[in-house]
């Protein structure tokens, strides 16, 4: 409506200058045309004038021209009077126009007083339905979804507390668990590095005790072998030295008893005849035998002490041997108590695991109930958008209602304008008609 108004203006402005411009341009045609007349009017009173004031020789004389000019003015007049009628019909048929476009023009704005009065009509009759609408079918309704709303997000709110006690409970059991877990594993994780390091060390303890033994053994033996053959040298030497000495010693008696016999011999010359024979071989035998005697017991008690002290060393090595055993029996052992703790810590372990993979799914049960809580929170924000879109399509309709009557007023007060232009143009050529009317009758 207001567009085709609007247009309507345009039209009436573009019609309103084609009038003045024509207007214009006839209004300056007739002044022409009047000061034409009235340069003629002057030329024939020159003409009177003159006529006058010659001669009467004279005016007979030029009676013929002026009268041949006074025709000729007077049909120039004549010709000049057609136009002025012919423009006077003009401004005539002008005149006619203008009442006829004012015509019109009141047509067209009584036209649009009650194309005005009728959006008044429609705007009354828009808000009265509005306002019923409003309040009789849009309130109840948006109330009734609003209401059922609200308490649907007040459920789902309450459910989402719940929820989230609930998640929070979850939360701490699998912090709690997860914890447990981690504790159990470090605890598993330093049981297997303890038993590894224990079975390391047996390894190496029984590694070290192996080569301690046969060192040991060994070094015994090396020592024992050393330690006999030092005491068999030493015997040995001592037994020479022994020998040596008795010999030194037989030597030395021999020598005393030779010399005892070579002074007895000296004195009883028949004595050293009667002995020398067989007394000296039999001294000197019984001598060798005792010696020899002597020896042979020396070695027999050297050789009881050698069997002595082997026998002790085979005690020793006995006794060693036992003590190998009695430590590779507790080493045994504890390698036994170790194998049972692992299996203890691998059935704990296992324990652990399944405990974990119940958590697990707990885990995954808790999870579940998360992503329920999320379907709700998604339920409750869609609910709060369907408010909101709902609030925002009720804020445009209002919106609508304003821009349409915002439309209707700038309408009216176009119209309005257009109604004082027009009746200001029209005074304006009703003054200029009478102007032009008034100048043509006092021309004329």
């Amino acid at each position: 409506m207001s567009d085709n108004i609007k247009e309507e203006l345009n039209r009436a402005y573009e019609e309103d200058a084609d009038l003045k411009h024509q207007l214009a341009s006839k209004t300056e045609e007739s002044e022409a045309l009047a000061s034409g007349r009235l340069s003629a009017s002057s030329k024939t009173e020159e003409i009177e004038t003159i006529n006058k004031d010659e001669p009467k020789r004279d005016s007979e004389v030029g009676i013929d021209g002026k009268t041949a000019e006074t025709k000729q003015q007077g049909e120039t007049n004549t010709a000049m009077y057609v136009p002025v009628w012919e423009e006077g019909d003009e401004v005539t048929k002008l005149m006619k126009q203008l009442k006829e476009n004012e015509k019109n023009l009141t047509s067209r704005i009584n036209n649009s007083m009650a194309q005005v009065c009728n959006l008044k009509k429609e705007v009354d009759y828009l808000r009265a339905q509005q306002c019923e609408a409003r309040g009789n079918v849009m309130k109840p309704e948006l109330e009734v979804q609003v209401k059922t709303l609200k308490e649907e997000n007040q459920g789902l709110q309450v459910q989402v507390i719940d929820l989230e006690s609930e998640v929070d409970a979850l939360r701490k059991q699998k912090i709690t668990s997860k914890d447990e877990l981690r504790s159990n594993v470090h605890e598993i994780n330093r049981l297997k590095e303890e038993n590894a390091h224990l079975n390391s060390r047996i390894l190496g303890l029984e590694a070290l005790f192996r080569e301690r033994r046969l060192e040991d053994c060994q070094t015994k033996r090396e020592k024992q072998t050393t330690q006999m053959s030092t005491e068999v040298k030493l015997d040995h030497v001592t037994e020479k030295n022994q020998v040596e000495l008795q010999i030194a010693d037989q030597q030395r008696m021999m020598k005393e008893i030779e010399e005892h016999t070579r002074k007895t011999m000296e004195r009883n010359p028949k004595l050293i005849k009667q002995l020398s024979a067989g007394n000296k071989l039999n001294y000197i035998e019984r001598k060798m035998g005792n010696l020899a005697q002597e020896f042979y017991q020396k070695l027999n008690d050297n050789i009881r002490l050698l069997c002595l002290r082997i026998a002790v060393a085979e005690k020793t090595h006995y006794e060693n041997k036992e003590n190998y055993k009695n430590i590779k029996e507790s080493l045994e052992q504890e390698n036994k108590e170790l194998k049972q703790k692992l299996v203890t810590c691998e059935t704990e372990l296992t324990k652990l695991i399944d405990n974990a993979e119940k958590k697990r799914e707990n885990d995954k049960v808790s999870n579940s109930e998360e992503g329920q809580k999320l379907k709700l929170l998604k339920a409750v924000s869609v609910l709060e958008k369907k408010v909101g879109e709902l609030e925002k399509i009720n804020k445009e309709k209002d919106a609508t209602l304003l821009s349409r009557e915002e439309e209707k007023r700038e309408a009216i007060r176009q119209l309005c304008l257009l109604i004082d232009y027009h009746r200001t143009n029209c005074d304006y050529l009703k003054e200029l008609v009478s102007k032009l009317t008034v100048r043509i009758k006092t021309k004329i």
